[in-house]
């Protein structure tokens, strides 16, 4: 006999179902049904072991650093005020670009950045930015994002373009390392050439030569280029490759040469 616990809300509601309910369970005890079969279970044998991995994998953290986190600086492990508000600074100039990339220029206007700047002064508040700092950190995303969106160069970045991706995340193995890198921007041009785009929100300062500056830049990254360059070589072994900084702050580009 089918009861249900008196405390229970369905001993309130048996009155008008404990029929049904009894018919549908006497029902299912005498359909004959076989019980089901005990679980079976394999397991490997004794003396197994896994196979040997035929190269070594050693995870590198110094490659795979991510372009926009990483900051300009020499030394990430000493943190400044100025170091910190760059690092916060560059990641979020890093998502607006993605952002535009992925809406299209269109949506993106310099006069609807320039709405957003409240926005971005409670995302540089968000992630630490003092507010005696806001309004000059958020003026220079700002004005990052203005330089690209206003420049033939920086509007050929973040047009709509062959299978392309924003922070494109990549493993593979390099001199028997694995290396994960996330790649800033990556696309196939009219011509049908991969490029990989890396964004970098450095600058000479007021008094620098940009020229100077970028050329200084691309030797020290050059290293990381070519890493990326090798990853997306092994998933595109038949397509010319080309690598550039680009720096959202001056519009500025160095494109490495092979």
């Amino acid at each position: 006999e089918l009861v249900p616990l008196s405390r229970s809300l369905l001993s309130v509601l048996w009155p008008a179902c404990s029929e049904e309910i009894s018919q549908e369970a006497s029902a299912a005890d005498s359909d004959g049904s076989e019980a089901p079969s005990a679980l079976i279970i394999k397991r490997l044998p004794l003396t197994w072991h896994p196979p040997a991995l035929t190269e070594r994998l050693v995870m590198n953290q110094d490659i795979t650093r991510r372009a926009s986190a990483d900051g300009h600086y020499v030394d990430d492990a000493v943190r400044s005020r100025l170091t910190e508000e760059g690092r916060v600074v560059g990641i979020l100039v890093h998502d607006w670009l993605e952002r535009i990339a992925c809406d299209g220029l269109n949506m993106w206007p310099p006069v609807a950045l320039e709405g957003q700047l409240e926005g971005i002064k409670t995302q540089l508040s968000l992630q630490g930015i003092p507010l005696s700092r806001l309004d000059t950190c958020a003026l220079i995303v700002l004005n990052c994002l203005l330089n690209t969106v206003g420049s033939p160069r920086g509007r050929w970045l973040l047009t709509s373009q062959q299978d392309a991706f924003c922070e494109l995340a990549l493993n593979g193995i390099i001199d028997g390392q694995l290396i994960r890198a996330i790649i800033d921007r990556t696309f196939l041009d009219k011509d049908s050439v991969r490029w990989i785009v890396d964004y970098k929100t450095s600058s000479p300062g007021e008094r620098g030569d940009p020229d100077r500056f970028v050329l200084q830049e691309l030797e020290r990254y050059q290293g990381q280029l070519k890493i990326y360059q090798e990853l997306v070589a092994q998933l595109y072994p038949e397509v010319q490759i080309r690598t550039a900084l680009y720096f959202p702050f001056f519009d500025g580009w160095a494109e490495l040469e092979l």
